[in-house]
């Protein structure tokens, strides 16, 4: 890719996460891959898919009942996204997940809501265990009645107490005492809960089993594509290639944030700084994996369907593939790549998100500005 080509491609890409939006998971059609997005303290939503190229209309937050015909579920998240003081994209799957378990998304999406709730709890749990387990290995003294429990019994008051009695020594070091420690890694449990503890079966948190989601797709569409024509098999490479990207800029993150597990005395000891440090980098791997569940969801449903269906299914969401922004990667020659296909893709798609508009609609949506996605 020559200079000149790379400079305009970059234009292309967003310049920030901030700039792409987070995906919101609305249920009604035309805003299946719509962002929103707060910027000098307005917001707004991104619907992209509603003409013949890659641009999106900026849609002001509050206005949108009033612009498309919504369902319920997306109604009542709509409202409680009004009331969050800030929306990430953990956020934002905590605020759908909480409306989804009101039982207005259906009864499959309420039952799936709850589970993922209580999961969660369980999740904490045993990251939090893992992480006073391994605090005590690497940082107690003479503690071996604590190195020997079980969770079950290092979680109660009495084996709380032993894991303060072993780590009393590198807590004075600190300059704390024992409980602070264990304050410490409370509070990194809370943070670190939703992309797992750093070893051990099951505990994988929600971003590590997105990105290990987004990996397996991967591997299934290059040998999905294989008896393609090119068209959709261009479409499907291009989505194996971009998810394995994003993995990989996900996985290294990931490791990072690992490797503080793995070496704890630093992080406890200049515990403001890791403690910022981790959030960003939960915060990362969030916005990394954003905008790939409901692609994720959606070629879930199409492998009961046949490959007609599939390829349908392929032309819709190939055209909103999540880009990662120049922040993340920089003029990657992939992602600029992408970006001009999914142009093309678009205006020669039949899988339109806007097919079934009405000229009501259409109408109202002049009078919002257009920028490119």
């Amino acid at each position: 890719m020559s200079e000149a080509h790379a400079r305009d491609g970059a234009s292309k890409l967003p310049e920030t996460f901030q700039q792409r939006g987070i995906a919101a998971p609305f249920t009604t059609r035309i805003l299946s891959f719509a962002r929103y997005r707060r910027s000098h303290g307005a917001a707004d939503i991104l619907v992209p898919g509603l003409g013949a190229g890659t641009e999106v209309y900026v849609i002001p937050f509050k206005t949108l009942p009033g612009v498309f015909s919504m369902t319920v579920f997306d109604r009542a998240l709509h409202e409680q996204l009004g009331r969050l003081h800030m929306v990430t994209p953990l956020a934002m799957r905590q605020a759908a997940m909480e409306v989804a378990a009101t039982g207005l998304a259906g009864p499959q999406p309420m039952r799936r809501a709850r589970s993922w709730r209580n999961r969660q709890g369980a999740l904490r749990n045993k990251v939090l265990f893992g992480l006073i387990k391994s605090a005590v290995e690497q940082l107690g003294g003479a503690g071996e009645e604590a190195k020997t429990m079980d969770e079950r019994a290092l979680m109660t008051p009495e084996g709380l107490a032993a894991a303060r009695r072993a780590l009393r020594g590198f807590a004075e070091q600190a300059g704390v005492n024992g409980g602070e420690i264990i304050k410490r890694l409370e509070i990194w449990s809370d943070l670190v809960t939703p992309v797992g503890a750093h070893e051990g079966d099951g505990l994988e948190g929600p971003l590590a089993e997105r990105v290990a989601a987004v990996e397996d797709l991967a591997a299934d569409l290059s040998k999905w594509l294989i008896p393609e024509p090119p068209d959709t098999a261009e479409m499907a490479q291009r989505t194996a290639t971009a998810g394995r990207a994003m993995a990989k800029e996900a996985r290294s993150v990931i490791d990072r944030l690992h490797g503080m597990a793995r070496a704890m005395s630093g992080p406890l000891h200049d515990w403001d700084k890791a403690k910022v440090q981790i959030n960003r980098r939960v915060e990362r791997i969030a916005y990394l994996t954003d905008g790939w569940r409901r692609i994720l969801d959606m070629w879930e449903i199409a492998q009961r369907s046949d490959r007609n269906e599939q390829r349908d299914v392929l032309e819709t969401f190939a055209q909103h593939i999540p880009i990662l922004p120049l922040e993340a990667v920089g003029a990657d020659a992939l992602w600029i790549e992408l970006r001009e296909s999914q142009a093309r893709w678009i205006r020669n798609s039949r899988q339109r998100v806007d097919s079934d508009l009405d000229d009501d609609t259409r109408d109202k949506l002049n009078q919002f500005r257009q920028e490119a996605a």
